[in-house]
């Protein structure tokens, strides 16, 4: 879940949404989709007042020792793991997440627009105290911005990434002729 406010999450499917493959470190060549879900609930810190978030990885209890294995950038507040067993609800366990992470029991939960309809629908019946909403055009916008930092980031890998493509064109080129 997505805080955009201090009452607001979102939900993010990190084997979903290709947009978050950066920032979850979690791709779909080692995570497949599937009907269990697998989700990054973002929670404000109370204290912060929405400026420092939680994260919080939502997985199947089978598979936690796994998700434990990613290396998933976390705020100084650390990442923190919750699981379901298969006879489990995980929307009833995301939800208590929430709450347990934010402190509030109601509000709006934002699930991201990458997400499959089913996981909206489904946390929305799991009764709670929260609205639960597909994340508005706001939020891609603050994906897509950029600190100059991560520009000289993708700056850097852009520049590895060309260099390795001519050292390969000139060693196809060398074995040509």
């Amino acid at each position: 879940m997505f805080v955009l406010r201090n009452l607001v999450q979102a939900l993010l499917p990190p084997a979903e949404a290709h947009a978050y493959t950066d920032f979850t470190n979690v791709s779909q060549s080692s995570w497949r989709t599937s009907e269990r879900p697998f989700l990054l609930i973002i929670t404000p810190e109370p204290e912060s007042h929405g400026a420092d978030a939680q994260l919080t990885v939502l997985t199947p209890a089978f598979e936690e020792t796994r998700a434990r294995l990613l290396t998933i950038p976390a705020p100084h507040t650390g990442l923190q793991y919750t699981s379901w067993q298969e006879d489990g609800d995980p929307y009833k366990t995301a939800l208590n997440a929430v709450i347990k992470a934010s402190g509030l029991d109601n509000g709006v939960i934002f699930v991201d627009e990458a997400a499959r309809y089913f996981v909206a629908d489904k946390l929305a019946k799991a009764g709670s105290g929260f609205e639960v909403k597909i994340a508005p055009p706001q939020v891609r916008a603050l994906r897509e911005r950029k600190s100059v930092a991560e520009i000289a980031l993708m700056t850097c890998a852009n520049e590895v990434s060309l260099r390795e493509c001519k050292r390969r064109r000139c060693e196809a080129d060398a074995t040509t002729h």
